[in-house]
């Protein structure tokens, strides 16, 4: 199927999104994202950690496309400085209402 424009109509009529635009569904986003593996975080901040001189203990990350907020938050819950990027307005709205 091909779609004229971003968030356009296909041939038979139906609306279509780009891949990864999340444009008004910011809240179903949020209620129906599965959450990670519960041992990914520490797995990977583990391995993280590695390269890390023990004068720096705390890890920084920036979440890019980071919705709204799941992985930054838990960063930040396991003590490290987290920083989340979203281009998406109301991702990114509703990321700031859940980290409150």
């Amino acid at each position: 199927m091909r779609c004229d424009a971003p968030g356009g109509k296909n041939a038979e009529g139906r609306v279509t999104r780009s891949h990864g635009d999340y444009t008004g569904l910011a809240r179903d986003y949020a209620r129906f994202r599965a959450g990670y593996a519960p041992g990914l975080p520490a797995a990977l901040l583990g391995l993280a950690a590695q390269g890390v001189r023990a004068v720096d203990r705390v890890l920084d990350f920036v979440d890019v496309g980071a919705g709204t907020g799941i992985w930054t938050r838990m960063v930040a819950s396991r003590g490290c400085r987290a920083t989340a990027v979203e281009p998406g307005e109301e991702m990114r709205a509703l990321g700031r209402l859940t980290a409150a």
